[in-house]
């Protein structure tokens, strides 16, 4: 039987719409991503690898389009998901870390507020339940004091944001994990996550 790729991208083209003109962005650009793989994408900033990751968790820019090609997820075309659509797989089956991770909270509420509601959402648990399950999760990726469960979210420094979002997708959630920063950052976060995955006997 032939191995199967989780994600199929196949000939993507996305295009912008700027004062009145169209920018083709993405030309027949392709991948697909299997099972226990590791897939760098790899380009020059501005060469298109935010723009073409984006529209596997259902993110792509306002003014943007997916306009040929498709993208196969569970033997279905991400490229007509409607927005009910992916939020049964946008951050439970497929998750992206952004490249400003301090831009994906809400500076005006409480961390921990934020990531209970992601808990909430995608795993079912409530109130006590899932305050108790972001708690551990801030302990698990060794932030330290989670009492920061009750602070701002400005207060935490960008390493950390780093750290949480990724392990938060990798212990709770998701078949996919797209990083996308800056490769030093992502190694730094790894192996700061791998040292703390041994002393705390790894996934949960």
């Amino acid at each position: 039987m032939d191995r199967q790729p989780i994600i199929s991208a196949k000939d993507v083209e996305i295009t912008f719409s700027l004062r009145g003109k169209k920018l083709n962005a993405i030309r027949k650009c392709s991948l697909d991503l299997y099972e226990g793989e590791t897939l760098a994408i790899v380009g020059e900033s501005g060469s298109g690898k935010s723009v073409f990751t984006k529209n596997f968790v259902g993110m792509l820019d306002a003014n943007g389009k997916i306009t040929g090609g498709s993208i196969m997820f569970e033997g279905r075309d991400m490229t007509k998901f409607t927005e009910k659509d992916w939020l049964g797989v946008r951050g439970k089956k497929i998750a992206m870390v952004m490249q400003d991770p301090m831009t994906s909270l809400n500076p005006l509420k409480k961390i921990g507020k934020q990531i209970q509601e992601s808990i909430e959402h995608h795993q079912g648990l409530h109130g006590e339940a899932a305050k108790k399950a972001a708690i551990e999760m801030l302990a698990k990726v060794g932030i330290p004091d989670p009492e920061l469960i009750i602070r701002p979210s400005g207060e935490i420094r960008t390493s950390n944001f780093l750290l949480w979002q990724s392990a938060y997708a990798e212990y709770y959630f998701t078949d996919v994990l797209w990083p996308d920063f800056d490769e030093q950052e992502l190694d730094k976060a790894i192996a700061s996550y791998r040292s703390r995955e041994r002393r705390f006997g790894g996934r949960k």
